[in-house]
């Protein structure tokens, strides 16, 4: 009797067969079979690694004995059988919902060994390596999470999902788990609020430390933040108010007690990101309105904080492009151009000002090298020295100008907001040595003269009067519908900028350079080159016969010499001429 228990006990390949067999046939035993053998074989593979069981897991270990070998092969069925099998003996469909799987009639006799399958599939993916497998596993998560919804397992399965969602390597780990997520809080809304808490987090801390490698993964966490926040205005609205309220409790600390420690809660990228997310979800949701001046006051109250250090530029330029999300034809007007003005003032004019020349010559010592501003919070002291920072900080400068005067563009009172913008841009064009600098400035000028004169043409026709708000409100928005000039010149200027961005992030080798070697490698770089030597053989050998001739012809001419029968005066002319005569040497020497 003991033998045939302990036979009983060990799951072996043939009757692993023998339950597909089963599976496929349509019979539901074998799920539970299939369950407890996967789950008995994490917990004994856990066991082997010094892992605690508890009594649950003892139990497990007491009735299955599996082999090792069989593992890969049992997590195979386990992923790729069974969830087909269990669509079809409760006849669910994509749009099926949880309801109608807890009304079926096997749902009570299944229900038990379900769940432990979904732990087993929870306990895998964190245990599995293989990028593949953990693809598949995730797969199939997504595709049975209305199993997980209705087995009370889905703030397990949420949990594990957002630690995918939020440290995955693997960007279409990260997607997959995104639309897990996305499908579970569709048809759970009571816990959304609970995951938006955990993903906001998690986006935070992801955010720590912002680089080239980490900057599309804290974009693409915006996005599905953005996205999921939509299902629900309400918690969007509470949490927009619960950690906008943080940041300006962090930010009232710095303007209080003005300190290094208090200045590194404001100059960090978390509060950088967690300022951009929100000014992106103030423009994409309209319930939370209510919200815009008090994020609005938080970024001018940086402006306070970090204005007049060069070292601290690239966060002011981060703040604006802050400002400038919530700059809509929609939104209420938000005064700029005082913060972008003050940024002239890095720029050396007049005596001060470098010539063309220091300006090419940058310091190129490895501490040095001035960032990219994208990547960049604060400068060293280095690099505030460095000679070409007046042109990066120019460059920026034009960026933020031309986009805010491009967001304001169809408004009826633009040609008064930017006249005195106008005027300090005269004044610097005028001012400045570096022919660079003129002609930038002196571009966005005309730019933004034209759509003066534009907005004046169409305002004359109009004939609007200040008290007729509703009128000019359609107004506006007629003439940001049909584009302004500086629209139109924006969008052409902002794929431009994009591109060369990219090309800087990505390290771009340019085409001509990059594709040299594999152009003459090819079929038509072949034909290219022997057809260029055909053409140039000929030459090349009447230039060598050409040359053996008179040198031969030299030698031939060239007289000798006596030597004995020469003055004094005439050995020392030879004598010095032969010391600037050049000598002649072959390269084999060397």
């Amino acid at each position: 009797m003991k033998t045939r228990s302990r036979t009983k006990k060990l799951v072996t390949s043939e009757k692993l067969k023998t339950w597909i067999e089963q599976l496929e046939s349509g019979y539901h035993r074998p799920v539970e079979r299939i369950a407890n053998t996967l789950y008995a074989s994490i917990v004994q593979l856990d066991s082997r690694d010094g892992g605690e069981k508890n009594k649950h897991d003892k139990k497990f270990l007491s009735n299955v004995k599996t082999t090792g070998n069989l593992f890969p092969e049992l997590c195979t069925v386990a992923i790729a059988k069974v969830p087909p099998c269990l669509f079809k003996l409760f006849e669910l469909e994509e749009d099926s919902k949880p309801g109608q799987l807890m009304q079926h009639k096997l749902w009570k006799k299944l229900r038990r060994p379900i769940k432990l399958l979904l732990r087993a599939y929870l306990a895998l993916l964190d245990r599995l390596l293989d990028t593949t497998a953990q693809k598949n596993l995730l797969t199939t998560i997504r595709n049975t999470s209305i199993l997980f919804i209705a087995s009370t397992m889905t703030k397990p399965l949420l949990k594990a999902v957002v630690g995918v969602w939020a440290k995955s390597e693997e960007q279409t780990q990260r997607v997959q788990a995104f639309l897990t997520i996305h499908k579970v809080l569709r048809h759970r809304p009571d816990t959304v609020e609970g995951t938006m808490r955990m993903m906001y987090k998690a986006y935070l801390a992801n955010a720590k430390f912002v680089n080239t490698s980490t900057l599309p993964n804290i974009y693409f966490m915006q996005n599905c933040l953005i996205e999921l926040y939509k299902l629900n205005d309400l918690i969007c609205y509470q949490h927009g108010f619960l950690y906008i309220r943080q940041l300006a409790i962090h930010l009232r600390k710095a303007l209080m007690n003005a300190s290094k420690d208090t200045r590194r809660t404001i100059c960090n990228w978390q509060f950088l990101s967690a300022v951009s997310l929100w000014s992106k979800i103030l423009v994409t949701t309209p319930a939370l309105d209510e919200l815009y001046l008090p994020l609005i006051q938080i970024i001018f109250g940086v402006f306070d904080i970090i204005s007049g250090s060069p070292r601290l530029s690239p966060l002011t330029f981060h703040m604006i492009r802050c400002a400038l999300l919530l700059c809509g034809p929609e939104h209420k007007y938000i005064p700029l151009w005082p913060y972008i003005l003050e940024l002239f003032k890095f720029l050396q004019t007049g005596s001060k000002a470098p010539s063309q020349q220091l300006l090419m010559e940058g310091d190129m010592n490895q501490g040095n090298i001035l960032p990219d501003f994208q990547i960049a919070l604060k400068l060293s002291s280095g690099q505030v020295s460095n000679k070409r920072l007046p042109d990066t900080i120019l460059d920026e400068l034009y960026d933020v100008a031309f986009t805010y005067s491009a967001a304001i563009s169809h408004r009826i009172d633009y040609p008064e907001i930017v006249r005195m913008a106008m005027k300090r841009m005269r004044e610097f064009s005028k001012e400045t040595k570096n022919k660079n600098h003129r002609n930038s400035i002196k571009k966005l000028y005309g730019l933004m003269e034209t759509n003066i004169k534009y907005i004046e043409t169409e305002r004359e026709k109009s004939k609007l009067r200040p008290h007729q708000l509703e009128e000019i409100q359609e107004w506006q928005k007629k003439i940001y519908d049909g584009g302004t000039p500086l629209l139109a010149e924006l969008a052409s200027y902002k794929r431009a900028k994009d591109q060369e961005r990219k090309e800087k992030l990505q390290g771009h080798i340019p085409k001509a350079e990059a594709g040299l070697k594999e152009y003459l490698e090819s079929e038509e770089g072949q034909a290219e080159r022997e057809k260029n030597r055909i053409e140039f053989e000929n030459m090349a050998d009447n230039i060598d016969s050409d040359a053996s001739g008179a040198e031969d012809k030299d030698e031939a001419e060239e007289p000798e010499v006596d030597i004995s029968r020469m003055s004094k005066s005439e050995k020392k002319k030879l004598t010095k001429g032969k010391k600037d005569k050049v000598e002649e040497f072959s390269l084999d020497t060397f």
